[in-house]
């Protein structure tokens, strides 16, 4: 990864105003509960007073907290429970399943490691710590019935967080449990929804009663096993009622137009066209970028400052405007620049989150990126070298003529999050000269191609020509996923997009991909 990449914006009133919103969410904090004062909030939370004052605002503004004034006064959560669920399940409707894999990934490491070594290290007192946690959890799901409520099924994923957590204690590492916690924060609880499922609850009361009995009789690798088994199994219950409350959504904007009436699912080859425009349009931009810069370098042999230069010229504009694009830029092959060999022009974009922005200011208003030039070491010699010659978003263009997307992969150098990197050459005197690409964000492209391909009465998956899902609705599918055997799937169409050839006449032709497809296009399978 870049040294110099760029720092996440995240101030301490977001961090305190999250996690505050969590614990109310998730009823860790109930209705009603008075918070400490503000001095106190900060002393604890060993922040200035204007932070949690911040903070406070910001949760007043959504309905979270009220400030009562006179000798009882102070901070109160306004919590309803009902609504609160609402939240929870908003959130994860807009999470990318590429950000639930990743928290995947990353929650079964945590759980599987800790189990083997909690294990294996753990005193008798320990693992009956873990043991009682297991029992009191299973006495709780045991007892819940349909007139539970929504708080008392919630605090079934606070006992589930006590049993990770005590396991996690057991290993003597605090990093461990600080990254565990951590964890749980940044997905917002949501593992805890699945409790309010009945059939869930049924799976999980006889799940962990066995985990209970592998512990207790020392079977340490069937309880580790287990007790990852059953995050993998959450994990697959969230992406499945993620696309749930899609389509419940989808279904709610087609009946919208009246009581009677109800819009018409559309087509395959309807959804094939939208998805081919979305794509033909970044095809064009990078096209258009290809002819100037062509046109340039006709004109001159271009320095490395005025390489730079045309480079922020072509990509501004885009990185200004464009939520879905994190970087863009040029990549001259190692020997097109005067003594600047290995140089690259590439920018990358960070929008401000909404938690970010002052509760005043709406979506828009003063709502720009951060862009700045990514800075990567062009010397062969150096450990942190980057050879991009060695990428297949590189070498696809250097072989053949068109756009090429590459992805979704997880691009640890430059926007540090899961992407589509588009790209396609550009040629000075007929020779190839280098690439012009720009990335996309995976998970926000992924939420686009959603809302299309839920327009279908069917589930479907849209592929990439490397035969990874970059959008599905079937839950079996997420998006990154490889998809080893494409002609078990029916009702395939190709998607062309970007096929218009480089300016230069002698470039090389398109060539066929994986499955037939060529390297610009995708495959759209109705399930």
């Amino acid at each position: 990864m870049s040294i110099f990449q760029t720092i996440n914006e995240v101030t301490k009133t977001d961090l305190i105003t999250d996690r505050l919103t969590q614990a109310i969410e998730s009823g860790l904090l109930k209705n009603g509960e008075r918070l400490p004062g503000e001095s106190e909030m900060a002393r604890m939370f060993g922040v200035a007073p204007i932070t949690t004052r911040e903070a406070l605002e910001r949760l007043r503004s959504r309905g979270l907290v009220e400030t009562r004034r006179g000798r009882d006064g102070g901070s109160f959560v306004t919590s309803d429970q009902h609504r609160n669920f609402k939240r929870l399940e908003n959130s994860l409707a807009s999470m990318s399943t590429m950000d639930l894999k990743n928290h995947r990934a990353l929650y079964i490491a945590l759980v599987s490691s800790s189990a083997r070594i909690a294990t294996e290290e753990a005193s008798d007192n320990e693992r009956a710590s873990i043991q009682n946690a297991i029992e009191s959890l299973v006495g709780s799901l045991k007892s819940q019935t349909a007139d539970s409520s929504i708080q008392e099924c919630l605090s079934r994923g606070h006992q589930e967080m006590q049993i990770h957590t005590e396991i996690a204690a057991a290993t003597g590492s605090s990093h461990l449990v600080n990254t565990l916690i951590h964890l749980q924060e940044e997905l917002r609880h949501l593992l805890w929804i699945r409790f309010t499922d009945s059939q869930q609850v049924d799976f999980l009361t006889k799940q962990y009663a066995y985990a209970a009995h592998l512990l207790e009789t020392g079977q340490n690798q069937l309880f580790e096993r287990r007790i990852t088994d059953i995050v993998i199994v959450g994990f697959s219950w969230l992406a499945e009622r993620r696309i749930q409350l899609l389509r419940e959504r989808a279904d709610a904007e087609r009946t919208s137009a009246g009581d009677s009436e109800v819009e018409a699912y559309e087509t395959p080859l309807e959804i094939s066209h939208q998805v081919r425009d979305l794509f033909n349009g970044y095809g064009e931009t990078l096209r258009q970028w290809e002819l100037r810069l062509t046109e340039r370098s006709s004109q001159e042999v271009l320095s490395k400052q005025q390489f730079d230069e045309l480079a922020k010229q072509l990509t501004r504009p885009m990185l200004q405007t464009d939520r879905l694009a994190v970087g863009a830029g040029l990549i001259p092959s190692p020997d097109f620049l005067p003594n600047a060999p290995w140089h690259s022009s590439w920018w990358t974009s960070q929008w401000p989150s909404a938690d970010a922005r002052p509760a005043e200011t709406s979506r828009g208003d003063g709502d720009v990126p951060t862009i700045q030039p990514l800075r990567i070491s062009d010397n062969p010699q150096s450990a942190s070298f980057y050879d991009f010659t060695a990428q297949d978003w590189w070498q696809a263009p250097r072989n053949a003529d068109g756009l090429h997307i590459t992805g979704p992969y997880f691009d640890y150098i430059c926007a540090n999050k899961p992407t589509l990197t588009l790209s396609r050459p550009f040629y000075v005197n007929r020779s190839f000269a280098g690439v012009a690409g720009l990335d996309l964000d995976a998970g926000a492209v992924e939420q686009r191609l959603d809302s299309m391909l839920l327009k279908l009465e069917r589930p479907a998956v849209i592929i990439g020509n490397e035969s990874r899902v970059i959008a599905s609705t079937r839950n079996t599918m997420l998006c990154g996923d490889l998809v080893r055997d494409i002609s078990q799937l029916h009702a395939k169409a190709i998607i062309g997009c970007g096929v218009g050839t480089s300016s230069a006449t002698a470039a090389s032709p398109r060539r066929a991909g994986a499955h037939g497809q060529t390297l610009g296009s995708l495959m759209l399978a109705v399930l």
